[in-house]
């Protein structure tokens, strides 16, 4: 689908409707049966915009900027990313990736966060070069567009793709 009249008008930085695409890869009937990796991958088979996505992503020469939740939300994203990194074998081009990890206003020490980074990023068969804590509470790691506060990484990439129930509010900065 796309988005055909998000209007960002406040400050007046964005007048005009900004065109977003977006596709929602979600499951065929009830998964709690089946490995979520495998149910992952034919989500991804089914999508119709997953490919042309990866080749603009490719041709670009641009990495993909993984939004993933933190460990508080119950979102299996190391199976949809192994699965990802299934799908993605098939092709051709070799994608590179970093990974935010959307905290909104929880809080961990560097040992949860090496724990949760350990547990989600290692071996999963994507090329993840860095990684990122989104930390709503820390202003200066933020920047504004439009009046919203984000992550550095979202606002310069053009190939984003969150995974779980990354959704936009206030507190969160995305």
């Amino acid at each position: 689908g796309v988005l055909k009249s998000l209007e960002l008008v406040e400050n007046g930085c964005m007048p005009d409707p900004v065109n977003i695409e977006w596709e929602t890869v979600r499951p065929a009937g009830s998964p709690t049966t089946r490995d979520g990796v495998d149910v992952v991958v034919e989500a991804l088979d089914r999508c119709g915009q997953v490919e042309g996505f990866f080749d603009r992503a490719c041709t670009a020469g641009e990495s993909v900027l993984l939004i993933v939740n933190d460990g508080h939300r119950s979102t299996r994203t190391r199976d949809a990313l192994v699965a990802l990194a299934r799908v993605l074998a098939r092709r051709p081009c070799d994608i590179r990736f970093r990974a935010l990890i959307a905290t909104g206003t929880h809080c961990f020490d560097d040992i949860e966060r090496g724990e949760f980074e350990h547990s989600t990023f290692d071996a999963c068969g994507l090329g993840i070069d860095d990684v990122a804590w989104h930390d709503a509470s820390d202003a200066d790691a933020l920047i504004d567009i439009a009046g919203v506060a984000v992550h550095p990484w979202i606002a310069a990439s053009d190939f984003l793709m969150p995974i779980g129930s990354v959704e936009p509010h206030y507190f969160a900065g995305v």
